[in-house]
């Protein structure tokens, strides 16, 4: 959790996490996913979010399923000849 010390928090890309995806939308044929497969920067709720680089917003929306990611946005870029895009997920409504 964040505190006073940390202003934000790290999860890693490829980190198990075998007590975090309980919800069957996490279940796969061989059994459930434990492995997250994202790199998430945490806030508090009101911290800003901003893009890596230009970007347009290419779609936002609130995803319901319990243990999906609620209020999100994807913002779309380009990094070299790629085009990019990156899911911003967890946020508040407002």
């Amino acid at each position: 959790a964040l505190d006073d010390v940390y202003l934000h928090d790290v999860g890693r890309y490829n980190e198990q996490r075998p007590a975090i995806y309980v919800e069957d939308l996490f279940e796969a044929d061989d059994g459930r996913r434990d492995i997250h497969v994202g790199v998430d920067i945490g806030g508090a709720v009101g911290t800003p979010i901003y893009s890596v680089a230009d970007s347009v917003v290419h779609s936002f929306g609130y995803n319901a399923p319990k243990g999906d990611y609620g209020h999100v946005i994807v913002t779309e870029l380009k990094v070299g000849d790629r085009r990019v895009w990156a899911l911003h997920g967890h946020l508040s409504a407002q």
